[in-house]
């Protein structure tokens, strides 16, 4: 590939052959580094020592085979890369081309997010299919998989545009950042310390400001607008292992089950979706169903809003209420449950045709718990391939929106209890 660069380019070949020279002398000294570093850590093995130079030396190769060399200047003492908009964007396309193949997807409009401490931590970025958009993926930082979610489909919208399409939302932010201020929730500040967040509520967040002069912790970028990543992540390659889907997605937005039935529950949406994938769901009259379930399950009042009654369900009533449901429809449907499922509980489900319940209790900046229901779909397993480690997703209907979206099931902010269905 690199002879074949060098035989054809384009470019004017002094320049390149500059840039090439200077490429290698800082590989050199910064591959250098790294294994005097390694050889020093006399805590790990020779084996790993060897794997570690290794990967080291590929990853420089290959960026030097992309010519990268003005993005390779980048690179700190400690290996790590300042990760800008273009190379998010870099990044995004690399993890479209492995994850999705057979779509020619290009990747744009990154918009950086923020932790409530004001520190960036990671970008969301937009999908284009001939011009059209066609989803986003959402690289975080402070997890060690990367990537947290992404969603494939035509006009699938991010969290931040999701904010400014909703009716609820006020126009003159006062701070035009976005802020991750829970796992898989995002906001926009709307007034003094009120956000906006992806589900249309308004949240009171405690937001530390950016100017603050206060110690940052030794593992922090030196600046609070940095966002670093270890050069291996930031030229990864990705390779779609292993997924699966439902015949048919099943979902409805938010607005329509409230609509039709003045109530919302989390747990009983995600149930009447998998009533739909059972094709056990009345169309016809859906609010007929929707209070069955609520009542077999179990579901509680925890507020209202307006003439809309929301509620809650105990994990441990999502399973039988649903039995119970489907043997009143004539269908016998079993069911297991567990805590903190393995993944492959959910494949296993997804691969002989049935559907299944996520519950992500989502732990949130003041150490509590949020929990939510989501139905599970199908699954897309991603490989890493500097590593060969996995990232592990689910295809999910969140009771929001009508867009499936990919959850990384192994996020590091929540604990989880899942249900299998089987029918």
């Amino acid at each position: 590939m690199l002879f074949r660069s060098l035989c054809y380019s384009k470019f004017n070949k002094e320049r390149w052959r500059d840039q090439w020279g200077t490429f290698c002398r800082q590989s050199k000294v910064y591959l250098y580094m790294v294994i005097i570093k390694a050889f020093k850590e006399r805590k790990i093995s020779m084996k790993k020592k060897i794997k570690r130079i290794i990967s080291l030396v590929l990853t420089l190769i290959f960026v030097a085979s992309l010519g990268m060399t003005s993005k390779a200047a980048d690179v700190k003492d400690d290996g790590k890369i300042l990760v800008t908009e273009q190379i998010a964007i870099d990044m995004a396309e690399r993890f479209a081309k492995g994850a999705k193949p057979e779509l020619d997807l290009s990747a744009g409009d990154p918009v950086k997010f923020y932790d409530t401490s004001g520190q960036a931590i990671g970008y969301i970025v937009s999908y284009y299919l001939n011009s059209e958009k066609y989803g986003y993926v959402i690289f975080d930082t402070t997890d060690e998989s990367l990537i947290s979610e992404y969603s494939f489909a035509e006009n699938a919208k991010a969290p931040n545009e999701i904010i400014k399409n909703t009716q609820k939302t006020l126009r003159n932010y006062t701070d035009n950042r976005l802020f991750r201020i829970a796992p898989f929730t995002y906001g926009y500040e709307v007034t003094d310390g009120n956000f906006i967040n992806n589900y249309g509520e308004i949240q009171a967040i405690d937001v530390q400001n950016i100017s603050d002069n206060k110690t940052r912790n030794a593992d922090k970028p030196g600046h609070w607008e940095d966002i670093m990543l270890d050069i291996a992540d930031v030229y990864q390659n990705y390779q779609h292992v292993s997924g699966n889907t439902i015949s048919e997605f099943v979902s409805f937005t938010e607005e329509e089950i409230e609509q039709k039935t003045g109530r919302y529950a989390c747990a009983v949406s995600a149930l009447t979706a998998c009533a739909g994938c059972y094709n056990i769901l009345n169309w016809g009259n859906i609010k007929s169903d929707y209070l069955s379930l609520w009542s077999l399950t179990g579901t509680t009042t925890s507020s209202t809003s307006g003439s809309i009654i929301y509620g809650s369900t105990e994990d441990s009533k999502i399973g039988p209420g649903f039995q119970k449901f489907a043997k009143n429809k004539g269908k016998t449907i079993t069911y297991s449950s567990a805590n903190n499922p393995s993944y492959s509980f959910f494949t296993n489900t997804i691969d002989r045709g049935d559907v299944g319940i996520f519950a992500a209790r989502l732990k949130l900046n003041d150490g509590s718990l949020s929990g939510h229901a989501m139905a599970v779909q199908g699954y897309a397993k991603i490989r890493k391939l500097s590593n060969g480690s996995t990232i592990n997703t689910l295809m999910i209907y969140d009771g929001w929106y009508l867009d499936g979206r990919f959850l990384n099931i192994n996020y590091a902010y929540y604990n989880s209890f899942g249900v299998s269905f089987n029918g």
